[in-house]
């Protein structure tokens, strides 16, 4: 609530939730855990719990993209009401409003950008928190610390998470999953830095020339920097990181009963002749059902031969016609492909020269092909629009086949959702933020026109008591910027709308094993693996997903059956055998970001599940070689006492467990690319 800097009240206010008239150039905001002070002379943040703030506060600015001008934001008007503050701030033609208040612990900044030119705008909207300390670092993800210094700085473009840390203190900030937006953290000695991409347009119908935005401040264990800042956003956010709890197992696709049928828990099914004998047979084995649908393309296939230019293929897509094609799951899923010219007419993104933004390719399921990327928001009009047909669609297949438990939509990775449009017939239905490619231009990025898709579908879901599991969440690098100056970006927003989310990958990297978990949380994980010949190769990825709790399976693929092939399941048999049970338990357990462990020993990577009273770690050897891997684990904030039993689960090589005052310390001996599960209860 709102007070002023009177030395009286000032410890009151930490745990009574209170009105006090304003005196002085100082308001402030409390709740029983934080409190916040901002200089309303200045609009700026000046104190928030223990953080050393420099004297100029927390402040907005404003930079100009295509002109390269930085735009100071002063602020005008500010005011106080019962439990916020409120602040306009101006400059180069820009009007920033936003809304400070004070809630479960965390500072909320809430507003709107709007250009006052009347034109298209692109403006990098920062807001920086200036901190001094010694020992400053950087934290963006898992296991980065960046050292900040006066030619080092840090930079993360793949979570809207980040923390700056110092000596005794930890200060983080975060985009809030209900409020995506194109953005970049910063943290370098001038503070900690979050910058969104906004592209201001006067054709955007809900706020003509304007964007909201919306970011989180708060304190975090500076020892723990990025993953405590994770654990809070959890508990702040907690419905988007939660287990559905309705089963854990692998993603079952186009097999029919493989011999391990009870190791899977989730089926991606396309709507056909056995789709009710498929979702029986699920079932009877606990299986989840997913009828498939894509709402990123739409295409053509099967022509007589590959165009060779744009116009050769919109020559082609004007000859087409949907009668007696190819039934394929991606064409179940544009209903028959009835309406695919007026989808493509209302729907289909398009470059900035105004052609559409097309794909010439082959493949395995369409031959020779056009595809369209296409603008799946279901506000767009028209009669037919691929958003508002998918969701008819989905309507129908619900109600022909209640005992499906959700929906699977395929392909949000590094293709379709990974698109600029600039249709500006387009911008008038959008509910997110705009925002522009390297050179300035506004323009609408689809993974958020995605976010418009799935969000609605999500709540119709989750009030039937069904699920929503797609595919393509994950990470990725690209050569050129994918918007304004970013080249490193993921499904950080669509991962929390998911209750299961999956990828196509052979052998993830380490950013994309780290990604899995922070974008998910505590919620399934899944990998289709469909390249398998390599035993070797096999048994590393295995480790390696049980070691992040990812429930991995090898596939049909290469032309090949992996369930009757000699040097498939049967080759890997005792491998699932061994890994499903364990994965299993890790996720019941449930993933947690911040260890309390440590580790001397190098090429070491480890991972904490479970609470007091039962806990699991997992410890994998990165080396190239057998090495012993030591793990320092912390007793007090585990619950750890001397009637600790300590014992390793997934089979030999445990040498010991050593409990001194404050510490259990773990040691065994694992061979290179292994993986080893040890339990604490």
């Amino acid at each position: 609530m709102l007070s002023t800097r009177t030395c009286a009240l000032t410890s009151l206010c930490l745990f009574i939730a209170m009105s006090i008239p304003s005196f002085g150039s100082t308001a402030r905001l409390a709740d029983q855990s934080l409190a916040v002070e901002l200089d309303t002379a200045r609009g700026a943040l000046t104190s928030l719990a223990s953080a050393p703030i420099s004297a100029s506060g927390g402040r907005f600015a404003a930079y100009d993209f295509r002109s390269k001008q930085s735009i100071p934001l002063a602020a005008g008007k500010v005011s106080a009401s019962r439990d916020k503050i409120s602040a306009r701030y101006q400059g180069g033609q820009l009007q920033c409003d936003a809304t400070y208040l004070v809630s479960k612990g965390s500072l909320y900044v809430q507003g709107t950008l709007k250009d006052l030119s009347g034109k298209d705008r692109a403006v990098m909207l920062s807001y920086t928190i200036p901190v001094r300390g010694k020992n400053l670092r950087f934290s963006p993800s898992l296991n980065t610390t960046i050292p900040i210094g006066a030619k080092v700085s840090g930079q993360g473009t793949v979570y809207p998470i980040a923390a700056i840390c110092g000596d005794g203190f930890g200060l983080a900030m975060a985009i809030p999953p209900t409020a995506p937006c194109m953005f970049r953290m910063v943290g370098s000695t001038e503070g900690l830095t979050l910058r969104m991409y906004l592209g201001l347009s006067p054709d955007t119908k809900r706020l003509p020339s304007s964007a909201r935005f919306s970011f989180i401040v708060y304190t975090c264990d500076p020892k723990w920097g990025f993953r405590d800042a994770l654990r809070r956003y959890y508990a702040t956010f907690p419905q988007y990181y939660e287990h559905h709890s309705k089963g854990d197992g692998l993603w079952l696709f186009e097999a029919t009963d493989p011999p391990n049928l009870s190791d899977f828990a989730f089926d991606e099914i396309s709507v056909g002749p056995k789709i009710k004998d498929i979702i029986q047979r699920d079932d009877r084995a606990g299986i989840l059902s997913f009828p498939y649908m894509i709402v990123g393309q739409r295409e053509i296939k099967r022509l007589g031969s590959l165009p060779r230019s744009y116009e050769q293929a919109m020559e082609e897509y004007g000859k087409w016609s949907p009668v007696g094609g190819r039934v394929t799951k991606e064409s179940i899923a544009a209903g028959g492909d009835a309406f695919l010219k007026d989808e493509v007419e209302t729907s289909a993104i398009k470059e900035q020269d105004g052609k559409y933004l097309l794909s010439i390719r082959n493949t395995d399921w369409g031959g020779d092909s056009v595809t369209f990327t296409m603008n799946p928001n279901p506000a767009l009009p028209g009669e037919h629009t691929t958003g508002g047909d998918a969701m008819t669609l989905i309507h129908e297949w619900l109600a022909a086949y209640p005992n499906a438990d959700g929906i699977y939509i395929d392909s949000l990775g590094s293709n379709w959702c990974a698109r600029l449009n600039f249709r500006h017939d387009h911008f008038p239905y959008a509910k997110y933020p705009l925002t522009f490619d390297s050179k300035g231009n506004v323009a609408l990025h689809n993974a958020l026109s995605h976010y418009e898709f799935i969000e609605p579908l999500r709540a119709e879901l989750h009030k039937r008591g069904k699920l929503l599991m797609a595919n393509g969440v994950y990470c990725y690098s690209v050569k050129e910027p994918e918007y304004a100056d970013v080249k490193d970006t993921g499904r950080f927003f669509l991962a929390a709308l998911c209750d299961v989310a999956g990828a196509e990958s052979s052998t993830p990297d380490q950013a994309r094993w780290e990604f899995y978990k922070t974008a998910m949380g505590r919620k399934p994980y899944l990998i289709l693996k469909y390249h398998w010949e390599k035993p070797d190769n096999v048994q590393e990825v295995f480790n390696q997903a049980l070691c992040y709790g990812v429930f991995v399976t090898n596939s049909n693929g290469l032309g090949k059956v992996y369930w009757t092939d000699p040097n498939g399941y049967a080759r890997d048999k005792s491998l699932y055998e061994w890994y499903v049970p364990l994965v299993r338990k890790l996720s019941k357990a449930g993933w947690q970001p911040v260890t309390y462990a440590s580790s001397p020993t190098k090429d070491v990577r480890f991972e904490r599940y479970g609470g007091k009273g039962d806990i699991y770690f997992t410890v994998y050897n990165n080396a190239a070689t057998e090495q012993e891997c030591v793990l320092k684990i912390e007793a007090k904030p585990l619950g750890l006492t001397n009637d600790t039993k300590v014992e390793q689960i997934s089979g030999p090589g445990f040498i010991s467990a050593e409990k001194s005052a404050s510490t259990y310390t773990v040691r065994t001996k694992l061979a290179s690319k292994r993986t080893a599960m040890i339990h604490l209860q």
